[in-house]
């Protein structure tokens, strides 16, 4: 780049101020792999700064250096600034990254003075002069009277703009390349635009035969990088474009921009281009920056890129999450749904010296296309995914079905795939009793199987998989140790532990990588990434060889396994993933309501080597699902909408007959067909014939064939489950049943009876409208609810009228005004054995409703019409393959044409309009046989520093915690953001599934922490996850720890809780022990955290110095005038006396306060100090102006004061007389030594430029021996030995107000002036307490005093005058006075 440089004999020789300001941005493609870049800056002749470290190959500095100088505008012009990075890692002889120099002049005449670019680094010993990568800085010169440039309104444009924002050094250049990106086709693309115009005229005879929906897209593909763009040509009508295209992007290499984007569009005649998908793929993953045998250039492909985006489903007004197809919208920028693939190969290439451009498109050759052709080879995969539960269903959603698919197979809206058991059948959510709902999945799990072609990419994934799994491993070990140097346990321990750590890694860096030389479809990237892989294995294998060898420090090893941990992350990444995530959706009457994405080689299964298999790979897991969301502000984003439990196997077909989810359930089919019928006048109901569940397909019981290896269990019998759907009991043997009872009154008059509704909030007449459906039995009478949130007699009040007595908020004590009234009433039903069912159980199943397309019901209505019950039959196997049956099921799929014929004496009867349909193919199940009875106790103890939800800087928390299908709940604590729960909740569950998975695959507990308004409505505050400790057996005789977690809201903490869980298995047979019930809290029916596992307390004395407030902020539009202050510390609460009149007297007259509790012995469960600021006010009103929170007291605690003998014997008295005198002597003796030289008139001034060694302006001083002064770098603050310059009490900052997000905080409210002393006291109360720490205090009144403050000289301040100088004056304020 040329500078336009100024006339320099115009230049000014006087001597001036000028202030330098240079921030070190960030790096780019910095040379070097596993590098800890410095960044070290020299400017003129002496003057040198150094940042920080940091790490990576792209680091980011952010920091600010100056520089000053007093010097002529001529002499600064020629000043140079040399910017060298280094390679920290490295000696001094070889650390060199790249250097860049660039002279003041050059930025001085720049427009303002300013400059922002990036430089181009080299290295001045290289004789190629080769870039070495790129620094990001800012820099500006200031002068008399200059005004630093605002950054933010300085920043370039277009940041993408290589060559207008370059700086290169003399001599060196970019060297020219071009990216030629091969495009050859795509496939898969979605529907993007309206068919009814091409419906239209295939009717009228103007169209072909074929489906419209794939002529529906017209696909081009643009090609983004470094500020430029190349486009491909349109291919129009068609959903799998074939181009054959080559785009040529020249660029200056190296760029410093770090990622290449690729988006397909949708070409429209009027209007914008709509984007069908995009990708990014960062030039980090597909190139190396490494030295010789390392680096490479940008490479990538033959090979599939996957497109995602927004839903695949079209409609015609689009809709709010379509900006997800641009890739700039998510939080997480991922889209939700696969919108398609394209084959592409991209290639970088160096210019020649005086090579003709290529041109921006053209052809690809022949030979080309024919080479691509072996990377499309297809092979067949297989995908099971089992359900084993549903839960956290926030809403209560109805026909939710769960779909599992991988690209487009298994889309149940796709027809263009052949179909697939891909959808769970619809169920109803049933409601938890507490806050979420579930889908009742008992002894029967559905399983999903999807068939797919895919090419043979395993290779690349087995590698990948490999260096997961070492960098999990390497996690888990770390924590360990970290937690055992946490607990201060034996140091040969931990020496023991780390060097089995080292162990690992040194047999886990040794396994072999999966070599794709003689791969089909391995390219050149595939080999640059293998052998960078094995490279890095071999350096952290040497590095912890020597690190086994001469590490004696436990800290040095963690942070070496950090850094391998790093390492691998750097090479834990495949470019050329072209397997499709495999998505699971779920859907609510046929709509998209909530998504989980999982990269396909977590579930990939691998015949060679254990190693290589993903991680999930059958193995139970939970997903937690989260809404399709593009604005990235949304509340959606920390909204869980549900959460599943599933066990997965991905595998090529050929190894099906491994496929095995080791469980203990029996896999069952069943083939299901509807029996229909119609209601006509006059007849009844009449036979319609057999259909599937839509009713458009005819299914006769003859038309179901068994596929080989497979056997009919039975004849066609009818099956009540679809009728059970809207039942919530389903699965379940014993229900409650629950109904409703409402009363009212007017004022002055007795409670009336006003109706009585079910448990669906249906009228009916009296309780014995409610009917025990076939096959149960009521267990016991009605009886009233008392367990639950009312009075002793079941009641919960309120006030309301009409129109509003679905949206009351009831209260438990009944109140004078209070108008309406409840109960519930609840009756247990029990299921009658299947053997004393009786045969009218056959006649029923039947649903009702208007028409097929509505929706069904199981009770009878007069105006419907229609009416069907599900047949079943059940399949068994008839060879000994096992779970790998299941793969014969797929032949049953086919297509039934179905041709609809007009009349015969229409003229057009030789056209037929063909429709496709699909077969439902069977039903998998696995069935477990037992049920496991579980115990759960899960001890919430406390919350600590969460944030405040409410106006009044606090909350009212509560905790929800979920296992399985159960939730229980918290008691709330009112206003408070250190809430002290001490509960024990215990759920009982009844869990169907392999006990073995669950002792090794234990789910997690999900803890979340909500607010609860004034409305009982519930806000979340932050949610965790919580391993609870697995008891099986009577071995394990573990007892619960209390441990505290993070809760985190939208990936941002905003509390911790503590708790600890257990889960106990109660087995009929062998009794395991099971722990005693939890003491109960006094006065309150709820069990409390019980001893062994709840902290343990001694008596401890807390002294409290509380001396006064400052500075506090009007409350509610009135001043702060009479302030007390509430310390809360636990259960135990101080409160001072109130400050009359703040103006006059803001110290407290009583500051001295003690307290004797019982507190924890264990600093990890003490509880934060809470300081409480309250403005006592007229009629009774104290609010709360401000608080303070210490989460970590151990600041404060101390051992407890020893007792000091009030009397002196004579012999300390002789001695201490004896000290005096020789100190008196000493102060004589110097005092007559000043005197003298005090003739020589030496001031103040000689010793303050004595003390900082200038003798030039000291005169004699340094010679006469007198004292000298201490001269301070930094601030007061921060010297140690003053006590960073406070004084004998704390300031604590006042905050109040309520916090929106992560980026607010708290308003300001004021200051407390206070400290704390916590120590033990004796287990014995008649033993003597020692001593008050506090004592001897100066008087708290208000005094008059004098403040000298000396104010000597400044530096460094930036000129400001025309004269290049600065008039400078210092204002000084104390309190209220100002200087």
């Amino acid at each position: 780049m040329f500078i336009n440089r100024a006339d320099r004999s115009k230049l000014s020789e006087k001597l001036e101020d000028f202030q330098i300001r240079l921030k070190v941005v960030c790096g780019r493609q910095l040379t070097g792999s596993n590098i800890k870049p410095v960044v070290q800056v020299k400017m003129g002749k002496v003057k040198m700064k150094i940042t920080k470290i940091r790490k990576g190959s792209s680091p980011v500095w952010n920091e600010l250096l100056m520089y000053n100088f007093h010097e002529s505008l001529k002499e600064l012009y020629d000043y140079v600034v040399e910017f060298t990075v280094n390679n920290s890692r490295k000696l001094r002889s070889d650390s060199l990254i790249g250097s860049f120099k660039l002279d003041v002049g050059s930025i001085y005449d720049q427009p303002g003075k300013y400059l922002l670019k990036w430089l181009l680094l080299t290295d001045p010993d290289d004789a190629s002069n080769s870039p070495k990568g790129y620094l990001k800085i800012t820099v500006c010169v200031l002068g008399a009277g200059d005004q630093p440039p605002d950054e933010s309104a300085a920043k370039d444009e277009n940041e993408d703009d290589v060559e207008g924002n370059l700086l290169t050094p003399a001599g060196a250049t970019l060297h020219s390349a071009n990216f030629a990106l091969s495009l050859f086709s795509a496939e898969d693309l979605p529907q993007m635009d309206s068919i009814a115009f091409k419906s239209m005229k295939q009717k009228i005879g103007l169209g072909g035969d074929e489906d419209v929906s794939k002529t529906s897209v017209d696909a081009y593909l643009t090609f983004k990088f470094a500020g430029k763009k190349r486009v491909t040509e349109v291919i129009k009508e068609t959903n799998e474009p074939v181009w054959n295209e080559r785009l040529n992007l020249p660029l200056k290499f190296p760029s410093m921009c770090d990622s290449i984007k690729l988006t397909l569009k949708d070409w429209d005649r009027v209007g914008c281009d709509d984007p069908i998908g995009s990708v990014t793929i960062p030039l980090s993953h597909i190139s190396s920056t490494g030295e010789a045998g390392i680096g490479f250039l940008p490479t990538f492909g033959p090979s599939f890129v996957n497109f995602y985006g927004s839903p695949r489903e079209f409609t015609q007004l689009g809709n709010s999450l379509d900006e997800l197809n641009t890739g700039k919208a998510s939080l997480d920028g991922e889209g939700c749904a696969y919108r398609g693939r394209a084959m592409m190969e991209l290639l970088m290439r160096m210019d020649e010296e005086g090579a003709e451009p290529k041109p921006p498109s053209q052809p690809v050759n022949e030979e080309k296309i024919a080479l691509v052709q072996k990377y499309m080879r297809r092979r067949q995969y297989r995908l099971v995914v089992g359900f084993e539960s549903a839960n956290l269903i926030r809403k209560p959603l109805e026909r939710i079905e769960f779909e599992v698919s991988m690209g487009n197979y298994g889309n149940k809206f796709d027809c263009d795939v052949k179909l697939s058991a891909s959808t769970t059948e619809p169920h109803n959510a049933v409601f938890d009793g507490v806050h979420y709902h579930y889908l009742a999945w008992t002894s029967k799990k559905p399983i999903m199987m999807v068939t797919s072609q895919w090419e043979d990419i395993s290779f690349r994934l087995y590698a990948l998989n490999l260096i997961l799994r070492i960098i999990d491993e390497l996690q888990d070990q770390i924590t360990e140790v970290n937690l055992m140097v946490k607990q201060k346990e034996d140091e040969i321990e931990i020496a023991s532990k780390i060097v089995t750590i080292l162990d690992e890694v040194i047999l886990n860096t040794g396994k072999k990588l999966p070599n794709p030389r003689g791969r089909t479809v391995s390219n050149q990237l595939d080999r640059r990434i293998h052998r960078q892989r094995v490279q890095m294995f071999e350096m952290i294998s040497q590095e912890a060889k020597e690190l086994r060898q001469n590490c004696t420090d436990a800290q040095e090893a963690i942070a070496a396994l950090h850094d391998f941990i790093q390492r691998l992350e750097l090479v834990s990444h495949e470019p050329q993933n072209s397997f499709p995530d495999v998505i699971i959706w779920m859907l609510s009457d046929n709509k998209r309501v909530a998504y989980t994405r999982i990269p396909a080689y977590d579930l990939l299964y691998s015949p060679e080597r254990q190693d290589y298999c993903g991680r999930f790979c059958s193995k139970p897991c939970t997903l937690t699902l989260k809404y399709p969301t593009a604005n990235t502000k949304s509340k959606k984003h920390y909204k869980v909408p549900a959460q599943l439990r599933i066990i997965a196997w991905l595998g090529r077909a050929k190894d099906q007959s491994n496929f095995e989810f080791h469980s203990k359930g029996d896999i069952s089919v069943i083939q299901d067909t509807y029996e229909t019928e119609i209601k006509l006048p006059f007849k009844g109901w009449t036979a319609d014939g057999y259909t599937d569940i839509t009713g458009e397909i005819p299914l006769p019981k003859s038309v179901f064939r068994c596929p080989t290896g497979w056997l009919w269990d039975g004849d066609w019998k009818i099956n009540s489950d679809l009728a059970s759907l809207y039942d919530t009991t389903l699965g379940h043997m014993h229900v409650v049943e629950d109904a409703f009872e409402f009363e009212m009154r007017d004022v002055g008059t007795a409670w009336q009876v006003r109706k009585v509704t079910n448990g669906k909030m249906e009228t009916i007449c009296d309780m014995g409208a409610i009917k025990v459906p076939s096959g149960w039995e009521w267990e016991n009478e009605w009886t009233v609810d008392t367990k639950r949130a009312c009075d002793e007699d079941g009641w919960e009040y309120a006030t309301s009228d009409d129109q509003t007595v679905g949206e009351l908020v009831w209260s438990t004590a009944e109140k004078v005004y209070h108008n309406s009234r409840k109960r519930r009433l609840v009756r247990s039903r029990v299921c009658i054995p299947l053997k004393q069912k009786t045969a009218e159980l056959l006649e029923e199943g039947w649903e009702y409703a208007t028409t097929m397309g509505c929706e069904f019901h199981i009770d009878p209505k007069m105006l419907d019409l229609v009416r069907r019950r599900k047949w079943s039959r059940r399949m068994v196997t008839s060879d000994d393959r096992g779970s790998a049956a299941i793969f014969q099921l797929d032949k049953s799929i086919s297509y039934m044409f179905t041709f609809f014929c007009v009349l015969e004496s229409d003229k057009k009867a030789n056209k037929k309009d063909r429709h496709y349909q699909k077969i439902p193919l069977p039903k998998i199940y696995v069935v477990y046989e037992s049920v496991w009875q579980l115990h759960l106790r899960a001890y919430i103890y406390q919350g600590r520093d969460l944030i405040a939800m409410d106006g009044d800087s606090f909350s009212d928390p509560l905790v929800l915690v979920s296992f399985l299908n159960h939730t229980a709940r918290t008691e709330v604590q009112k206003h408070t953001l250190n809430p002290i729960w001490d509960e024990t909740m215990m759920l009982d569950i009844k869990f169907y599934g392999d006990i073995d998975h669950l002792k090794k695959y234990c789910p997690e507990v999900s803890v979340e922490v909500f607010d609860s308004d004034d409305l009982n409505s519930l806000q979340f505050m932050g949610r965790t996850s919580v391993k609870p400790i697995v008891k099986l057996d009577q071995e394990n005789n573990q007892t619960p720890k209390l441990e505290w977690h993070d809760i985190t809201k939208a990936n941002y903490t905003t509390g911790n809780v503590l708790t600890a869980f257990e889960m106990i298995l109660v087995n009929k047979n062998d009794k395991i022990e099971m722990p005693l019930p939890p003491p109960l809290k006094p006065g309150v029916n709820l069990p409390m955290v019980p001893f062994g596992i709840r902290p343990v307390l001694q008596r401890t004395a807390i002294e409290f110095l509380i001396w006064g407030v400052r500075t506090m902020k009007p409350f509610k539009l009135l001043s702060v005038n009479s302030p007390s202050v509430l310390i809360q510390i636990g259960a135990v609460e101080l409160r001072t006396k109130i400050i009359k009149n703040l103006k006059k007297q803001p110290n407290f007259t009583e500051p001295l306060y003690y307290i004797e509790a019982n507190l924890p012995v264990d600093d990890l469960y003490f509880p934060p100090i809470v300081i409480r600021v309250k403005d006592n006010r007229k009629f009774g009103s104290r609010p709360t102006v401000g608080q303070h929170i210490i989460t970590k007291s151990i600041q404060y605690r101390i051992k407890p004061p020893c007792h000091v003998e009030k009397m002196l014997k004579q012999s300390d008295i002789t001695i201490i007389l004896r000290l005096l005198l020789v100190k008196i002597q000493q102060l004589l003796n110097g005092t007559i030594h000043w005197l003298q030289i005090r003739e020589e008139e030496l001031d103040w001034w000689s010793k303050f430029y004595a003390s900082l060694g200038d003798g030039g302006n000291c005169r004699s001083y340094m010679e006469s021996g007198l004292d000298l002064i201490k001269v301070y770098k930094d601030e007061l603050e921060k010297q140690e030995e003053f006590n960073h310059f406070s004084d004998f009490i704390q300031t604590f900052q006042l905050f109040r107000g309520k916090v929106e997000n992560e980026d607010d905080e708290p308003d300001f409210a004021g200051q407390f002036k206070g400290t704390f002393r916590i120590y033990t006291l004796p287990e014995d109360s008649r033993e003597p307490s020692p001593p008050r720490y506090f004592q001897h205090l100066p008087p708290s009144d208000v005094v008059e005093v004098k403040v000298r403050i000396y104010v000597i000289r400044a530096f460094g301040l930036a000129p400001q005058d025309a004269n290049g100088l600065s008039d400078p004056y210092i204002k000084i304020k104390a309190g209220k006075k100002r200087i």
